[in-house]
Formats: C-alpha cells, sequence, structure tokens
C-alpha cells in the first residue's frame, strides 16, 4: 500500500509539463544569477573598499561563468533523480552526461583562477588544470554519444512488464527518497559553502581560491547504495546473467565515479574515464547477448 501511494506520488511529480516548468525556471534562474553576479562584480571593482563583495561573488569577472552552470547541473541532477524508475541504461548515461558537465564547468573555475592578461610558461602550474578538464570533457563527451548510439533510442524508456509493476513502484519510491536527499544534501553543501566563504581571507578570494563543496561526491555515494539496493532486489524478478551482470557493471561504473570526485589530478580524470569506458564496454557486451539470443530464438 505504501509502494503504491509513493508511486502515484512519483507519477505526479514526474509528469512531463511538470518537468518542462522546471526546465523553463532553471534557465530563468541561471540567467539572473549569471547577471547579478557580474553586476556583483563589476560593483566590487567600482568600490573595492566593501569586503563582504568579494567574499560572495569573488573579483575575477570570468567566476561568474561558473555560476549558471551551477543551476544547470543540479536541474541535470533531478532529472537523473528522475530517471532511476524509468531505465537503468538511461540512467547511467544521464550520470556520464552530469560528470562531463561538471568537467566543463571545471573549466571555468579554473579559468577565474587566472588574473593576468598575459600568460607565459611561468603560468603552466594554473593553465595544466584547465587542459586537464577540457581534454577529460571531450572526451567524456565523445563517450557519452557511442554511449547513447550504442543504447539506442536516447528517450524511450525500457520496457515494463506487468511482472514488474511492484519493482516499479520501489524503484520510483527510491526515486523519491533520492530526491529527499538530493535537497538535503543541496541545503547543507550550500551553508557549509556559505560558512567556509566567510571565513577565508580576502588575500586568498582575490587569488581566486574558493572553499570546495562534497555536493557530488555526497549525492553519488547516496547513488552507489541505491544501485546496490536495487541489484540485489532485481534478483526477485529475474536471473538472467547477462543481465545481472550488466546491473552489476552499471553499479561499479558509479562506484568509480564516485571516486573521482575524492581524488587529486590527474588520477581523478582517469577514474571518471575509466567509468564511462567500463560502462560502454559493459553495455556493447549486454547488447550482444540480446542478439544472440534474439536469434536463437527466431
Amino acid at each position: 500500500m505504501m509502494l503504491g501511494a509513493c508511486s502515484r506520488c512519483y507519477d505526479r511529480v514526474a509528469r512531463h509539463e511538470h518537468l518542462e516548468l522546471l526546465e523553463r525556471w532553471t534557465v530563468r534562474l541561471a540567467l539572473i544569477a549569471f547577471m547579478l553576479h557580474l553586476g556583483a562584480i563589476a560593483v566590487h571593482r567600482v568600490f573595492p573598499e566593501l569586503p563582504i563583495l568579494p567574499r560572495i561573488v569573488g573579483t575575477n569577472f570570468f567566476a561568474a561563468i561558473h555560476t549558471p552552470f551551477g543551476f544547470i547541473l543540479f536541474y541535470e541532477v533531478i532529472l537523473l533523480v528522475m530517471m532511476v524508475p524509468r531505465s537503468l541504461t538511461l540512467s547511467m548515461g544521464k550520470q556520464y552526461e552530469i560528470l562531463s558537465l561538471i568537467y566543463i564547468r571545471g573549466v571555468f573555475k579554473d579559468i577565474s583562477m587566472i588574473e593576468n592578461t598575459h600568460l607565459g610558461w611561468d603560468d603552466m602550474e594554473v593553465l595544466i588544470p584547465i587542459f586537464y578538464d577540457m581534454s577529460g570533457g571531450l572526451l567524456m563527451f565523445v563517450l557519452v554519444a557511442l554511449y547513447y548510439r550504442l543504447s539506442g533510442a536516447r528517450n524511450q524508456p525500457e520496457t515494463i512488464y506487468p511482472s514488474l509493476q511492484r519493482f516499479i513502484a520501489l524503484k520510483k519510491t527510491l526515486s523519491l527518497l533520492l530526491f529527499a536527499t538530493l535537497v538535503v544534501l543541496a541545503t547543507t553543501n550550500l551553508w557549509n559553502a556559505w560558512s567556509q566563504q566567510m571565513l577565508l581571507p580576502v588575500a586568498q578570494i582575490q587569488a581566486g581560491h574558493f572553499p570546495k563543496t562534497n555536493f557530488y561526491e555526497h549525492f553519488f555515494t547516496a547513488m552507489v547504495f541505491a544501485d546496490i539496493f536495487l541489484l540485489v532486489v532485481s534478483f526477485l524478478y529475474s536471473d538472467n546473467y547477462e543481465l545481472i551482470f550488466r546491473n552489476a557493471g552499471f553499479v561499479t561504473s558509479t562506484v568509480l565515479i564516485r571516486f573521482s570526485f575524492v581524488a587529486d589530478k590527474p588520477l581523478d580524470l582517469l577514474f571518471a574515464l575509466v567509468a564511462i569506458v567500463f560502462g560502454l564496454l559493459v553495455l556493447a557486451i549486454y547488447q550482444h547477448f540480446r542478439r544472440r539470443l534474439t536469434m536463437e530464438a527466431n
């Protein structure tokens, strides 16, 4: 009975028109935040004696580019949570999308640390992280395209059989729990980042040093345990070897993504790329199994 109520609640929340409305408001908020961030930095440039502004917005105009990406990424994470009941394949693809966007956002974050207009070989310590994030994001973009090409129709959910209705209801309940976890993590991380920013010396802020949040690390930790829970429960509904291995392989890929958020450069990029390549290979082998079984059945 509880699963049924949660399933109906999910159906109301995850309606297509609701997600479209959320997308429009995300774009609007991202644009407003971008303009406000640029304006606040401009005010600080004109009135540098205001000590609170650099703590909130930084001192480099390029830091404002980082702001709208935060809204877009949060929207993508919400879509990932809402996608859990639909398709494991699409859910993994969304994880890879988010990972690639995080690295592209990192490019703008790294650029905001550059204050000089003329760069030389002495600035390689600042430039190398930019090249890492650029190359990593581009490689992930290619791998994600290959992943979706291999998986078939990107926006089509997997077939839901009547015998799996209870399992789908369980995944919808888990999706709602992940959404609640997402809201709690976002709130606590924003508060922690604000508190650290207020304690950070202004000299470090002007040098481009900002407090690091653990939002994605904690969120993907929750995703790992959610995926393991679904993997174990799925044994009640299917004992197909190829399906079990695919699901376990996707959990392994999520674990590697989680490790990428706590590793130092360039090891973090290695973990991220290996995670996507591993998921891509698992999906390719699974598709081969399915094609062979289909030909044998025919």
